[in-house]
This record gives structure tokens, C-alpha cells and sequence, in this order.
């Protein structure tokens, strides 16, 4: 129930806060599917629970909305057309799944990233395999840029890493098996980018 999970995310802010934790991540928004009432209100609603829950406990909230059931963007999208006003009021950081929003937004991601910058503090960086029905979490790496088969991200986090103060955390699933050599590698072909892109604009 939506007030059972209010209830716990509280108790989770009071704990978390009572241990020093900097900042709890929030799956929000998140819609299943397409709903036909006004996604605006539903959102608001939610961001003055968390913005109470934040206050009341000191401890930051991260909101990273999610893709909904049979890999639905309508959360991205709802998320999108909300008004940056209304979020400016309530205080909340937001978090990128760069794979989420890939499948959500396709080719349009940069201009997503372009209207909500001021507010991302967080991204969750991987690539994307796809296995029948499933997608699999993998880690980025250089070679990726030349592969048909996976996604081109070396122009979206050169967008990221102009949002002011984000932290970049990389994600994968085990699936794959990535090597501890590849994985590194995909690491060090990040920090150069971030490096670059922060240089080019002193």
C-alpha cells in the first residue's frame, strides 16, 4: 500500500539520519503504465512528502524515476513535463539511470539531461545488452563507441558532467561476466571524459 511505503521510507530517513548517511535514493516518480489523470498533481503530492521527510530528518533525498512495466518510459515522460518551478520549491536532487533513460527517451536523452541539469546530483552509469526479453546492465566502455550492438554514451556523459557537483556511480549485472581489466578500462575512459569536458570550459 502507498501509505505503508510512506511510512517505511520515514522510519528509513529517521534510521539512515541517525547514522550519518548523507542522502537516501528514492525511486520517484514511478508509474507502472499510462494513466489518464493529471500526472502534475500526483507528482507534486509526492515531492511535499519527501520535501517533509528531508526536512524533518536532515538527511537529503535523491529522487531517480524509473521505467515502469514492460520497460514503460511514461514515468521519464511525466517527469519531463513537469514544471522545473514547481520542483525548484521542494529542494530534491534528482538521479540519472543513464540506461533507464535511454530506453525511455531513445535519441532525444540530451535534451531531457539540457532541462533538468540544474538539478541532477547523481548518476547511475552502465551500458545496456539485451538478452530475449530482458536488458542487462553492463559496464561502459570505450569500445562500445564502434558497436552496432550497444549504445553510443560518450556524448551523455559529456553532458552530465556539466551539471554542477554530480556524482557518477557506475553500475552493472553480473550477466555478462565483464573482466576486471574491462570494467577498469571503462572506468579510466570516463574520468578522461569528465576530465576533458570539465578542462575545456575553464
Amino acid at each position: 500500500e502507498p501509505s505503508d511505503a510512506w511510512d517505511m521510507l520515514e522510519k528509513e530517513a529517521e534510521n539512515m539520519a541517525g547514522l550519518g548517511a548523507k542522502y537516501i535514493l528514492v525511486h520517484f516518480p514511478y508509474f507502472k503504465e499510462e494513466v489518464d489523470f493529471n500526472t502534475d498533481e500526483i507528482i507534486e503530492e509526492g515531492l511535499k512528502k519527501l520535501s517533509y521527510i528531508q526536512d524533518k530528518y536532515s538527511i537529503k533525498l535523491i529522487c531517480e524515476p524509473k521505467l515502469g512495466l514492460n520497460r514503460s518510459g511514461v514515468g521519464i515522460e511525466y517527469l519531463n513535463k513537469f514544471p522545473l518551478d514547481i520542483w525548484e520549491k521542494y529542494n530534491l536532487g534528482l538521479c540519472i539511470d543513464i540506461g533507464d533513460y535511454i530506453i525511455a527517451t531513445e535519441d532525444k536523452i540530451l535534451n531531457y539531461i539540457e532541462k533538468w541539469k540544474k538539478f541532477i546530483c547523481e548518476v547511475h552509469l552502465h551500458n545496456v545488452f539485451y538478452s530475449e526479453n530482458e536488458y542487462i546492465w553492463t559496464p561502459v566502455h570505450p569500445s562500445q563507441e564502434q558497436e552496432d550492438s550497444s549504445y553510443k554514451v560518450k556524448h551523455i556523459i559529456e553532458a552530465l558532467a556539466n551539471c554542477n557537483d554530480v556524482t557518477f556511480i557506475f553500475e552493472h549485472t553480473p550477466e555478462t561476466n565483464p573482466s576486471k581489466e574491462f570494467v577498469s578500462e571503462g572506468i579510466e575512459w570516463v574520468a578522461k571524459i569528465i576530465d576533458n569536458t570539465h578542462y575545456s570550459h575553464e
